[in-house]
């Protein structure tokens, strides 16, 4: 086939090279003409064949314009500004590129874009953590130390208590450590230990635990007597001194606190050793009451006991959760003491030494369950002012300050960072600034929980009020421990449930006990035991205390064998008729909620009752 005349006619060697450079070196036109359109070909920076392209429209254009005898210096000028040349055509051939690309530069401008806003974000952020600072100013220390300052040291209990605790551990070590054994090298048992303070003369090493109290009479008798004083006298600080004791163990010496709150340390660091020494020195003096029983002596039994029981009020009286349940725990051991002399030695106590321990129980008990939650806001607060910066409305963001606190309490980790790492901190602080939320956020879910836990405590345990709550505490420590953000809160909340579940049960256990108090006022009185518990009220008893494992009823009393027995429903919700669990288990308070659930166990194991007088046999 022969080719066509205008075909021949434009076609020009090098007609097949695609480079722009190889189209323009072959069009051979005027270096001016030349030079400017590979300048704006260049500055184009488009694909090569779109270059190819526009290098072909340019040098037509340069060609028809020198045919019509225009000379190179015009032509070049009249191609254009290469820089302004190149921009208009670079938009025009990106317009007619393929529908993908066009769809993806999209996408690449909108992750350019959102990238700069990230770290626009981030920035603004780093700022904020990086230069934000907590603003400590309230003394909760100075809070908690109030309550005795209207007290001289002549009113403290604590010094008698401190001089038992310090005669009383080297004693109590070597007892511990005290063995025997069989001509075959067996240890012997039982042992006085295993049973303390409840321990019997016919176990092993009771000569030696009574030896041991012997010698620490003198400071027993110091605290009977520092117990009926009005208050422990603590001193709350962060500040203490290491005292080496004579025995080689080590006491700590509590120091003033600064009166600048900013120079003291976290409300939870308060060194509490008290705690144990009471609890210790109260088993010793129950103890004390049950040699005196074995003593007959009466007037003994009466202030040990006593004294077990204001033990529990000074510390019930400290008002902090912890302190609550210590208190709670010397209660339950005078509570336990007295009915077990009551049931050894029925006839020991007279109407007097009754009237007056049972006084003595009703106060203290209700002082030790009476739960303050506030300390735990104190604490939780006192947390927040050190880690937090302050709007001056409630509010504020977490500092650096603050993500080193939250690492020293627990370790908090960003996707598995150490925060505590002094490099990483201000890196990844902005990260945990986002993370774990506002100050407000986490006030008000701890605030929200403690509010739950009064709540649950004023409810009957067994009633549907008491589940209805449950739910609502089990759904919020559920996003506690699922949502990061609350990491403060869930770190630093105590188990509030389990501390009002053990307030219920004391209560419970004070009124069987109160109750069993007046049934042996009345058989002192009358030399009989009652038919029912109606003939105690209003005499002996004001009411009949419910029992809180079968609400709205009272409490359970059964005469058997001619022995009393009171006791509470176990946790099917039944009377069993004073049957003793087999594993010697007592019904759970949580459980009693189950019967809003589910039907309750028929296991053989669950159809026994929570029996407190008389005492279990060990």
């Amino acid at each position: 086939m022969s080719t066509p005349p205008d075909a021949a006619t434009h076609a020009e060697p090098g007609a097949r090279r695609t480079t722009p450079d190889a189209l323009i070196a072959a069009a051979d036109l005027p270096a001016p003409v030349s030079d400017r359109i590979a300048a704006i070909v260049r500055t184009t920076r488009l694909w090569k064949s779109e270059r190819a392209d526009i290098a072909r429209e340019l040098i037509a254009h340069a060609k028809d314009a020198l045919s019509a005898g225009r000379t190179p210096e015009d032509t070049a000028e009249s191609l254009g500004d290469p820089t302004t040349v190149a921009k208009l055509l670079r938009r025009s051939a990106r317009r007619k590129r393929p529908w993908h690309w066009q769809a993806r530069r999209r996408v690449l401008q909108a992750i350019g874009i959102s990238l700069l806003a990230m770290i626009g974000v981030y920035a603004v952020l780093f700022v904020r953590f990086n230069t934000g600072s907590p603003s400590i100013t309230h003394n909760y220390l100075a809070e908690l130390n109030e309550r005795n300052a209207d007290h001289p040291p002549s009113q403290h209990a604590l010094p008698a208590f401190d001089d038992l605790q310090r005669a009383w551990s080297p004693e109590f070590r070597t007892l511990l450590s005290f063995k025997t054994h069989d001509e075959q090298g067996n240890e012997l048992r039982p042992h006085a230990m295993e049973q303390y303070p409840y321990a019997r003369p016919d176990a092993r090493a009771y000569d030696e635990l009574r030896a041991a109290h012997a010698r620490v009479r003198p400071q027993i008798d110091a605290a009977i007597a520092a117990s009926r004083r009005p208050v422990l006298g603590l001193l709350y600080s962060d500040r203490y001194e290491e005292v080496p004791a004579e025995d080689g163990s080590i006491e700590y010496r509590m120091l003033p606190p600064s009166d600048d709150p900013a120079q003291s340390g976290l409300l939870i660091e308060v060194l509490l050793p008290w705690l144990g020494h009471a609890r210790s020195n109260a088993q010793l003096i129950a103890f004390d009451a049950f040699a005196a029983a074995q003593s007959q002596d009466a007037d003994r039994v009466g202030a040990s006991l006593e004294t077990v029981f204001d033990t529990a009020r000074l510390i019930g009286q400290e008002h902090t959760l912890i302190a609550s349940l210590v208190a709670i725990a010397i209660q339950s051991t005078g509570e336990t003491a007295l009915l077990q002399i009551l049931h050894e030695h029925p006839n020991l106590l007279d109407e007097s030494h009754l009237a007056a321990l049972a006084h003595s129980a009703a106060v203290s008990g209700r002082i030790a369950r009476d739960l303050d939650l506030e300390t735990e806001r104190r604490v939780f607060a006192d947390f927040l002012q050190r880690a937090y910066t302050d709007d001056g409305h409630g509010d504020g963001h977490l500092t650096a300050e603050g993500l080193r606190l939250a690492r020293y309490v627990d370790a908090i980790t960003i996707d598995g960072a150490d925060l505590e790492n002094s490099l990483l901190t201000p890196v990844a602080g902005p990260l945990a600034m986002v993370a774990f939320g506002s100050r407000r956020d986490q006030d008000e879910i701890n605030a929200r929980l403690i509010d739950l836990a009064g709540a649950l405590l004023a409810a009957p345990p067994g009633s549907a009020e008491s589940f209805r709550i449950r739910k609502e505490i089990a759904k919020q420590e559920e996003t506690l421990g699922s949502s990061r953000r609350y990491a403060m809160a869930a770190t630093l909340t105590p188990a509030l449930t389990r501390a009002v579940e053990n307030a219920h049960r004391a209560r419970a256990h004070t009124n069987a006990t109160l109750t069993t108090i007046a049934l042996h006022i009345h058989h002192q009185r009358t030399g009989r035991w009652p038919d029912t518990l109606e003939e105690l009220t209003p005499a002996l008893l004001p009411t009949i205390p419910e029992d809180p494992f079968d609400p709205g009823r009272p409490i359970k009393y059964r005469l058997i064998d001619g022995v009393p027995h009171v006791y509470f429903v176990g946790s099917n919700g039944q009377d069993n008729q004073a049957r003793r669990p087999d594993d010697k288990n007592i019904p759970s308070v949580s459980s009693l909620s189950d019967r809003y659930t589910r039907s309750p166990s028929t296991a053989p194991e669950f159809q026994a009752d929570w029996i407190i007088y008389p005492p279990t046999a060990d």
